[in-house]
């Protein structure tokens, strides 16, 4: 008797235990379901709108490295993060790239921590690497725009998702891109270009959905005399979701002393889903492969 009313009372602690994590399920999809991979709750570099780029392939391997600081107008998140992008082209038509942020260092305060639900007020957080193509459709030839398209994966390398700052889930980016010279001559302004692009942007959530956005983007650009290029973008993407909005103003420039090209930008988010200021500094290496480059034209 008493081994069956032990037996019973297994039974019924088992029972009780499955019950309990049959109720615990619901709640832990709410609260995933309550905080969504969105920008809004999220680390500036988790899911950043894409510059924007021309679709002519250049001739050159560009290898570059720059420092990013992160932060709000009020100077309390703070987030600092390395990034490297490496450029190999193929006979003019076809790029491929590989770009990320492989670690952050960065600090929130805590009305940031308490509205993100952010395990850690700060920390070191492993980063997001992505990969990808960038291919040439139609050459510029008078008023004809050069035409591409563009195709990025980000990988599942990024972490911190507790913390809010990256997610190891998947993500991936199709542009189409277009870009025109209106002036070009001996002056001053050697070259003005202007570049356009519009695409399909998607990333998965902590459930199995997924947020699909319109990415798009705006540049001009202006290669003045003394070998100064400057650029000066408007990017953003906007989802079904709320606060995955993000919209961002940004002037770079670049300055070519071969083989380095010394680079700095400064990014300003104009909605409260993107980060309130992005500067950058760097430099990028570029070197010509003639095998890859393609024949002297």
């Amino acid at each position: 008797m008493a081994r069956s009313c032990g037996g019973r009372a297994q039974g019924r602690l088992a029972a009780a235990a499955v019950a309990a994590l049959l109720c615990a399920f619901p709640v832990a999809g709410a609260r995933a379901q309550a905080q969504p991979v969105v920008p809004g709750l999220m680390g500036p570099n988790a899911l950043p709108t894409l510059p924007v780029e021309d679709p002519v392939v250049g001739e050159e391997l560009l290898v570059q490295v720059q420092g990013t600081v992160q932060l709000n107008d009020q100077g309390t998140d703070v987030a600092f993060a390395p990034y490297f992008r490496l450029e190999i082209p193929f006979l003019k038509v076809v790029a491929l790239t590989f770009d990320g942020t492989p670690v952050e260092f960065w600090r929130v305060s805590p009305e940031t921590q308490a509205a993100t639900g952010a395990q850690n007020a700060s920390g070191t957080t492993a980063g997001d690497i992505r990969f990808g193509a960038r291919f040439l459709v139609i050459r510029e030839s008078g008023w004809v725009p050069a035409l591409g398209v563009r195709i990025l994966t980000k990988t599942t390398t990024g972490k911190g998702l507790a913390d809010r700052r990256f997610t190891d889930a998947p993500a991936y980016e199709i542009d189409a891109l277009a870009a025109r010279t209106v002036l070009e001559g001996d002056g001053f302004v050697r070259r003005l270009r202007v570049m356009l692009q519009l695409g399909f942007f998607a990333w998965q959530q902590v459930t199995a959905t997924q947020d699909d956005a319109v990415a798009y983007g705006a540049a001009l650009q202006a290669v003045l005399r003394p070998g100064v290029q400057l650029d000066l973008q408007v990017r953003g993407y906007t989802g079904w979701q709320g606060n995955d909005s993000p919209l961002v103003v940004g002037l770079g420039a670049s300055y070519a002393l071969k083989p380095v090209r010394f680079l700095l930008a400064v990014n300003r988010g104009l909605t409260t889903a993107a980060p309130n200021w992005d500067i950058r500094a760097g430099v990028e290496f570029y070197f010509r492969i003639p095998y890859l480059a393609g024949p002297e034209p």
